[in-house]
């Protein structure tokens, strides 16, 4: 009877350490979670603030909308509009000749053509008039984002989501730079909605209009194919043509196919040493050719690992395609159609040669499918610690890391800014990129224990729309 009773009193003991215990983790889990939330409503509120600034300062002459702008009014004059930006910026805005970087805007000539209707107006009225465009799109992107996730918020609680949103680095720099990821992105998702519904057509033409903007997801189309959605491939393919089709009327066979030949090409070369480009291509050129060495205004300049021109070039051209085959490979039987999409999403922002900050913000898709995939599985520990490292890696943004981790890397930091630094110096530079690298690794490795029949690709060319 004793022994009965000392084990009920132990079992007692330990349940009353257990309410303690839970008691004080729900308490300083919800007061953690509370001031998580309040400085991203700060953040957001700051972010809000800087992009907004831009419009009534002198920066806003540096916004990269300039691009689109000069492209869209060299159209309309008949020039040609792979000049250096500096030059048409100075012929149309009237400012440019300081701009430090003397070179043609990289986008693609169809780029120019969607922002035609921005030409007839003057370059301060057409930056505020797309901040406005841009903002207008954001919420609506937010509310996607959160279907994708499987979160459902409305009225101030949506208003809050969206303005913490913007505590993030490539939103705010997004709408601070007048850039044109929101409406790729936007895009995205509704092609990603129009195939949940089975909507083939519908697919197809809204990634084929992410693509006349900014050729980033090119290799959605390549997704399709290998997944079998033919008709998608077909659509955004054909939209595509289209768009270069009347580019090639307009400005001339000789002009659209100078972007492929001369312009596109020269682009790599010029940003491919930048420590703010994390994309995989110019990881080669940092460890064996160095870093802004060649290109100003490019932040970091640091020596090579080990110096070697041949490796440089053979790494840089050789990984991207590795990554391309790879991820093209491990999808193609996928009948996850959001993880297989945030896949090669990230992976399309890797290949790319170009892969600044701003352009994170169609990262936020796989994010999304992450979070919505933790959420259906209760959160199992390893894939939950891995999606937040990459979120503690990806929230600052790169400058952030540089000025934190450069003091511990190079003793002390030389104060001439073109001072070349040791290899070591340029480490923070890479973070971007493996951050990307383990979201896609985590994505790979997420199982979902049920699919949906609209999932799965279909069987044959006209199984399904």
């Amino acid at each position: 009877m004793l022994m009965k009773l000392l084990t009920i009193e132990r079992t007692l003991q330990r349940m009353a350490r257990l309410t303690l215990w839970r008691i004080w983790y729900v308490r300083w889990y919800r007061v953690g979670l509370a001031l998580v939330k309040l400085g991203l409503l700060v953040g957001g509120f700051v972010g809000a603030y800087l992009a907004a600034s831009y419009l009534f300062s002198p920066d806003i002459q540096y916004k990269d909308f300039r691009q689109e702008y000069t492209m869209a009014r060299a159209i309309l004059a008949g020039v040609d509009p792979y000049q250096p930006t500096y030059i048409l910026t100075e012929k149309f805005a009237g400012f440019g000749a300081d701009q430090p970087v003397r070179a043609p805007a990289y986008h693609p000539p169809t780029d120019g053509f969607v922002f035609l209707p921005f030409g007839a107006l003057d370059y301060f009225t057409a930056a505020r008039v797309w901040f406005c465009l841009e903002c207008a799109i954001f919420l609506p992107t937010i509310v996607l984002l959160l279907r994708v996730a499987g979160v459902k918020r409305g009225g101030w609680s949506l208003a809050g989501i969206s303005i913490m949103a913007l505590a993030w680095g490539p939103f705010y720099t997004e709408l601070a730079l007048g850039q044109v990821m929101l409406p790729v992105l936007l895009l995205l998702l509704l092609s990603r909605f129009a195939l949940k519904d089975g909507h083939q057509w519908r697919a197809g033409f809204y990634l084929g209009a992410s693509l006349l903007i900014k050729p980033l997801l090119w290799p959605v189309v390549f997704l399709f194919v290998v997944q079998r959605r033919w008709r998608a491939a077909a659509t955004s393919s054909a939209v595509v043509a289209a768009g270069y089709a009347v580019a090639t009327v307009v400005l001339g066979p000789v002009r659209v196919l100078s972007y492929f030949t001369e312009i596109g090409p020269t682009g790599p070369r010029l940003y491919g040493d930048w420590s703010t480009n994390f994309s995989a291509w110019t990881i080669g050129w940092r460890v064996f050719h160095g870093t802004g060495l060649e290109t100003p205004s490019s932040g970091i300049r640091a020596a090579p690992l080990l110096a070697s021109p041949a490796a440089a070039g053979l790494v840089s051209a050789a990984l991207p395609a590795i990554l391309l085959v790879l991820c093209l490979w491990g999808v193609r039987g996928s009948r996850d159609l959001d993880r297989s999409l945030a896949v090669v999403v990230c992976v399309s922002l890797l290949i790319s040669p170009f892969a600044w900050v701003f352009d994170l913000v169609v990262v936020s898709f796989a994010v999304a499918v992450a979070v919505g995939w933790l959420r259906e599985n209760r959160f199992p520990p390893a894939i939950t610690v891995a999606t937040a490292i990459v979120a503690a890696a990806l929230l600052p943004s790169f400058t952030i890391w540089e000025g934190a981790l450069l003091p511990l890397l190079v003793h002390p930091v030389p104060a001439d800014p073109k001072a070349v630094l040791p290899f070591i110096a340029v480490l923070p530079a890479f973070i971007p990129t493996l951050a990307v690298a383990l979201l896609v690794l985590t994505i790979w490795f997420m199982r979902t224990e049920k699919s949906s029949a609209s999932n799965a690709p279909p069987a044959t060319g006209g199984a399904a729309q």
